[in-house]
């Protein structure tokens, strides 16, 4: 066995590699689509389709159609819960090919499908006339069209990497116009997919694909500087980088021009789908889950996405108390609050979390009743302590760089104190479900009561006078009065800037920022530049755009950088390799137990200033995200990538597919490859040497190839594992 060989069997020690395919269940009761009949003719852009369950037990049902087998590029349903039916839309004419994948689930996390053909009618389709299907496209193409006699009143085009996409060029309404000209994508060799829409008077959208490559192949050693800045701020920034993604912050102008876009686009919010996923309004884990990975995968607005898992990981709730995990509404809906508030005023966002009944059912401000002297009830204090010890002012007073104020022994100065955890509370209390009476513990509330803020009762709150971090609250003040005065009493406070600007930046950048990039940071949250505190719209810019987030000399730093947590290297390789299918992990135990809102308590999977025994605790240094970092939970954690890399289901992940189209391409010349990989999933960061080590697997198993002993599918799904396991993925630079 030759020295690659040996180390690519000691880098997947811990790897099954079983393949086995997405397959359909085999048992005897199959569901079966029974209106159109497979294989029959369509005669209409829009059918109804009809299915049997034949009596399988189906709990969910989701459809597909498309060009090819599995592809979504017609039509996706998107989760349709029990119904058997749904009006398809958006078929192409021209006796095309129409491929439905009728997706169903018995009851357990898998999802199973059955496929049916169908070749649609030959009713004229509008079409692209230059540049022809097939061609080749330069960096910047005009397009133009005929409509084939059909008097077309309104065009417009998208151009994408999938079919249906429009992340490289989106042209708006062009009215009666026949041409457009687009640039944007990268000149790499890869598909450009043109989606010309068009409707005649004011009737509903028809469509025509057309498929291109672009000129030449990427050969040179490393993609170019503004293609590397780019794929770096968007591991950052997102849910992990796409080569259509690194061409939008190109051709947007640069990373500060692509954040100022991001923040403008509107929210992509969860609760509505979990919400529609259940008769009953509330949804479930599985449903939440899957609508999170939806999200995270594919919305528009992937900095606010990011931004909000940033904040859920700070302000923490989670599902693992037995009362909150069926209530996937109520997860969905203090989600969006983080959705919602991610580019708005911090104040606003730390008053909607403390009337959020999600937060109050976890930590016990809801239903707080006013202290009791004859009973000796006092007001909870959960929540009073943790919006102080964790949402806000933290355990100790802070310099604005972050550094610790010291007292003159030399000592950190606490916060606060006992006296003021307890006046706190006593403020917040008289709040809960908004409804008409005072909690009922033996009665479970409505939805619209689970998913509205709470109210205030006066005859449970505490009227007395409060004293808390210096501020004085006189007697007979209403729980509005006092919630108003706790709140901004917390976020005027001087330590919130550089509290929650460092905990940002350890969630997006790095680990250990320098006291000058705090300084800057808590700056821009005391003074958006035009008087306003607290604008987190500001906050996230300025954490993105500072030096030490773009130079990619800092980068090098032996002390720069942070260890990814397990969902985002999962979502970056997702997003590389474009999955598309539902996405749901309640599987795949080994990464599914750090989704999002499931930490086992308050404090999050890992605190902000866990360190290591070792070197980097002996360096003065911070690694968070190796609390969950221990040798065997990383084996498992690469097991389950693998998993994916291969497709095997031994893991019990899930049941996605990579797609690697553009890498099987790339495949016959192996230093384009490196370069295509570096890119998509080091950011132009590949070292040498494992540059070299994959290059010399690939040529070591050429023999193999050759003689059918193996094939190359299976040498680059190798390559891949070898990639996303590697310290080089690991650690985001």
């Amino acid at each position: 066995m030759n020295r690659v060989s040996r180390l690519y069997r000691n880098a997947l020690l811990f790897f099954v590699l079983a393949l086995s395919s997405w397959g359909n269940a085999a048992a005897a009761a199959t569901p079966a689509i029974t209106a159109p009949v497979p294989d029959s003719t369509i005669n209409s852009s829009t059918s109804v389709f009809s299915w049997t369950g034949n009596d399988a037990g189906v709990t969910a049902w989701w459809l597909y159609a498309g060009s090819t087998a599995g592809a979504r590029d017609y039509f996706n349903s998107g989760h349709l819960g029990t119904d058997t039916s749904v009006s398809v839309s958006g078929l192409p004419g021209n006796s095309a090919d129409a491929h439905v994948r009728l997706w169903y689930q018995t009851g357990s996390t898998r999802w199973f499908y059955v496929d049916s053909h169908y070749t649609t009618g030959d009713w004229s389709t509008p079409a692209i006339t230059n540049p022809l299907d097939s061609s080749s496209l330069s960096s910047s193409q005009l397009f133009t069209w005929d409509d084939s006699g059909t008097g077309v009143s309104q065009w417009w085009l998208y151009l994408g990497s999938t079919p249906g996409g429009r992340d490289y060029h989106d042209s708006g309404s062009l009215g009666t116009l026949t041409s457009t000209s687009a640039n944007g994508w990268l000149t790499d060799g890869s598909a450009v997919y043109a989606r010309l829409w068009y409707r005649i008077d004011a009737g509903r959208w028809h469509f025509s694909d057309t498929e291109y490559t672009t000129t030449g192949i990427a050969s040179s050693a490393q993609c170019t500087v503004a293609e590397c800045d780019a794929a770096r701020l968007l591991t950052q920034a997102t849910f992990g980088p796409t080569l259509p993604a690194v061409s939008q912050v190109i051709s947007a102008g640069g990373p500060a021009a692509w954040i100022d876009a991001q923040i403008a686009l509107p929210a992509s919010y969860h609760l509505p789908t979990v919400k529609g996923s259940a008769s009953n309004g509330r949804g479930t884990r599985y449903v939440r889950r899957s609508t999170f990975w939806d999200r995270s995968l594919h919305a528009d607005d992937q900095l606010r996405q990011r931004m909000a898992f940033a904040l859920s990981e700070i302000m923490v709730v989670s599902d693992v108390p037995e009362s909150l995990q069926p209530h996937g509404n109520m997860l969905a809906a203090y989600y969006d609050i983080l959705v919602e508030h991610s580019f708005g005023n911090y104040r606003d966002l730390l008053a909607a979390v403390t009337l959020s009944p999600t937060m109050g059912n976890y930590l016990n401000m809801l239903a707080n009743e006013k202290p009791d002297p004859a009973t000796g009830r006092r007001a909870d204090e959960n929540y009073a302590r943790e919006v102080m010890q964790l949402f806000s002012i933290g355990l100790v007073e802070l310099n604005s760089d972050g550094t610790t104020r010291l007292d003159s022994n030399g000592d950190p100065i606490p916060t606060y104190n006992q006296n003021d955890v307890e006046n706190v509370a006593r403020a917040l209390t008289g709040w809960s479900w908004n409804a008409t009476q005072w909690h009922n513990a033996g009665r479970w509330p409505t939805v619209s009561e689970m998913e509205s803020p709470m109210i205030s009762f006066a005859s449970h709150h505490d009227v007395d006078a409060k004293q808390f971090l210096e501020v004085s609250l006189a007697a007979g003040r209403s729980a509005q009065q006092d919630l108003d005065s706790a709140i901004n009493t917390l976020f005027n406070h001087a330590n919130v800037g550089p509290f929650i600007g460092k905990q940002l930046i350890k969630k997006l950048v790095t680990s250990n920022p320098s006291p000058a990039y705090v300084a800057r940071v808590a700056a821009v949250f005391n003074d958006n530049g035009q008087g306003t505190r607290g604008d987190l719209a500001a906050v996230s810019k300025a954490i993105l755009m500072d030096d030490e987030a773009r130079s990619a000399t800092t980068a090098e730093s032996s002390t720069y950088g942070k260890l990814r947590e397990p969902l985002l290297r999962l979502s970056h390789i997702l997003r590389a390799f474009n999955v598309v299918e539902p996405v749901t992990l309640n599987g795949g135990y080994y990464i599914s137990q750090f989704s999002a809102l499931t930490a086992n308590s308050v404090f999050n999977f890992f605190g902000p200033d866990y360190s290591p025994g070792g070197p980097i605790k002996d360096a003065g240094l911070v690694a968070p995200e190796f609390q969950i970092n221990s040798e065997s939970r990383i084996n498992r954690v690469n097991s389950s990538l693998v998993a994916i890399a291969q497709i095997d289901t031994l893991f019990g992940l899930f049941d996605a597919t990579l797609n690697l189209d553009d890498e099987t391409a790339l495949l016959a010349t192996p230093e384009s490859l490196m370069v295509h990989l570096d890119l998509k999933l080091l950011s132009g960061k590949m070292s040498t040497a494992l540059r070299q080590l994959l290059l010399d697997y690939i040529d070591s198993n050429q023999p193999a190839v050759a003689s059918g002993i193996v094939s190359n599918e299976r040498i680059l799904r190798d390559v891949i594992s070898l990639v996303i396991t590697s310290a080089e993925f690991t650690v985001q630079r």
